[in-house]
This record gives C-alpha cells, sequence and structure tokens, in this order.
C-alpha cells in the first residue's frame, strides 16, 4: 500500500472528528441584538435605546406618525429613562394638522395673508387625551416641528395647559430613523438659557 493510501483515510478521519466536535450555530430568529433589553448584551434598555440613537443616520418624515385620530396605529413608542433603565412607558406620537391665523387685509398696499395650515407632530402620554377633541386649534400651536441637519425636532412651548407640566415645559423631542425602519427619540428638558437636559430616550416601530 503507498504512502498517499495510508494516509488519505487518516487525514479524512482527522476532519470528520473535528467537524463532529464542533457546535453547529443555530439561528434564533427572535433575537435583535439591538433590542434584546439587554437580556443577553447585560445593557439595559436605555443603553441599547441610546446607542441606537447615536447610530440612527435618516430623518424621519411626518408620514412615518400615525394620524391623530387613527382608528388602527401602527406605530408603538416606548420611553425609559436613565434613573430607571429598564422600566418602559408606552408613548403616543401623532401627526396632526393646526392652523395659524393671518392677517386681514387692508386694500392694495396691504393685501394682508392668508391663515395657514401646516402638519405637526405631538408627542404625549398613552392616554386618551392626545385626540381630535381634546387638542383644540390653540393647544395644538404649543407644539413646532423642525428640522435639524438629520434630525426631526418637536418643540414644545411654554404653555399653560399643563402640557408636560411633568417635568416641565419648555422642551423638545429628538427624533432620528435607523436604517432598521425604526425611530430613535430623546426628550430634553430646555431652560431660559436654552441649555438642554436629557430627560428620556424612546424607540418607536410598526406593529
Amino acid at each position: 500500500m503507498s504512502f498517499l493510501t495510508k494516509t488519505i483515510p487518516i487525514v479524512l478521519f482527522a476532519l470528520l472528528s473535528a467537524c463532529a466536535s464542533e457546535p453547529v450555530a443555530v439561528e434564533d430568529s427572535g433575537y435583535d441584538p439591538e433590542l434584546d433589553g439587554g437580556s443577553r448584551s447585560g445593557k439595559s434598555k436605555y443603553q441599547i435605546i441610546n446607542e441606537s440613537f447615536d447610530r440612527a443616520k435618516l430623518a424621519p418624515s411626518v408620514s412615518d406618525f400615525d394620524l391623530l385620530d387613527e382608528f388602527r396605529p401602527k406605530t408603538r413608542c416606548f420611553l425609559t429613562r436613565s434613573s430607571d433603565p429598564n422600566s418602559m412607558n408606552e408613548v403616543v406620537i401623532r401627526q396632526m394638522t393646526v392652523t395659524f391665523a393671518g392677517t386681514p387685509a387692508y386694500g392694495p398696499l396691504f393685501p394682508g395673508e392668508p391663515d395657514r395650515i401646516e402638519t405637526i407632530l405631538v408627542l404625549g402620554k398613552n392616554t386618551a387625551w392626545v385626540n381630535g377633541t381634546n387638542l383644540t386649534n390653540e393647544k395644538r400651536q404649543v407644539f413646532e416641528l423642525h428640522t435639524i441637519g438629520n434630525t426631526l425636532v418637536i418643540r414644545i412651548k411654554e404653555n399653560s395647559f399643563g402640557i408636560y407640566q411633568d417635568f416641565g415645559n419648555p422642551a423638545e423631542i429628538w427624533l432620528q430613523k435607523g436604517t432598521d425602519g425604526n425611530i430613535f427619540l430623546k426628550i430634553f428638558k430646555v431652560d431660559a438659557e436654552h441649555n438642554r437636559a436629557e430627560a428620556s430616550v424612546g424607540y418607536c416601530f410598526k406593529k
């Protein structure tokens, strides 16, 4: 028997033994390493969302959110705070129209301006107040929508309606979209000098 004939079975046996001893990787289709609640990564929900916000580079659009009185909403949103990093509270972000009054006309020299209608976003706790009946046009004007680079910003102006009285107003909600379609947000308290202090982070996803 030649050397080659003796060697081939030994090599094959070694390869088969090595393959048999190696664990077979089984894909866990239900595991998302970015949004696992910290159960496997060792990170808190707050850390995971905060890091996901920093990675998100796309600007969300108003159309990514449900209408104010949507009967079957398709989007769910949750918030968490650094002080309680594994507790999640559900909130809603909805798109709504708001009318800003124009100015009256005083002849050809002062033609005036018509009313202006804009579509903006409202964020609130997951309670019944975020609807077209409770949010009068005056209350809707508390919310402003702005774009800063790839970030969509909801600004909550100082108001007398008690909106966001739980941590004080004014406030800003910064929204960024990930490549996976999830939208991540940070809520900031804003003081009189326009300094921002992070209050909570969260994310929205399609059901």
